[in-house]
């Protein structure tokens, strides 16, 4: 699959579609959709896609950050952040106190940084959580590569965000 020719994906669209029609409830079906959509870098129609996915399940977080990077390629950086927002704090009530949270803990504070373009409070929001989680000596080792990988890491996680990153600063 290369970027720079996009397949046509409308006889696949048009399957998963009739899915769709057949169980318009089934969530994986808009999910499959919007991959497709994704990849294919056709936004609109993804929009579209994610706000049936929310209306169905109005907490599903990958929909609601997803919609986030929908929005920001579209040059919409309000509506981006709010959705990033939504997905900060929905991902802030499902963590639970285990040994993994602190990787939650990280990519939240990611987010805000990307949002906000604020590097040292996401860096301290990171800290924080690390003081307040049991962490394994290898989480630990793990915990400062990240820190120091921070840049680096953010450049790949959100490589769209260019119309939230220039209206955050």
């Amino acid at each position: 699959f290369s970027y720079d020719s996009v397949p046509d994906i409308s006889p696949v669209l048009h399957i998963i579609d009739s899915a769709i029609a057949y169980a318009p409830e089934e969530i994986r079906f808009y999910n499959q959709k919007a991959g497709y959509l994704e990849a294919a870098m056709r936004n609109d129609e993804l929009r579209k896609t994610l706000h049936k996915i929310l209306f169905i399940n109005p907490d599903d977080l990958d929909a609601i950050f997803r919609l986030g990077m929908c929005l920001d390629r579209l040059g919409d950086a309000d509506s981006a952040r709010y959705y990033y927002r939504k997905t900060i704090g929905l991902a802030r009530q499902s963590n639970s106190n285990d040994e993994n949270t602190y990787l939650d803990s990280i990519y939240i504070a990611r987010l805000e940084y990307f949002i906000t373009g604020d590097k040292e409070a996401a860096l301290e929001k990171i800290r924080e959580s690390a003081d307040t989680l049991k962490m394994s000596e290898e989480h630990k080792k793990l915990f400062t590569r990240l820190l120091k990988d921070f840049d680096h890491q953010n450049a790949l996680l959100f490589p769209y965000g260019r119309a939230t990153e220039k209206s955050a600063r």
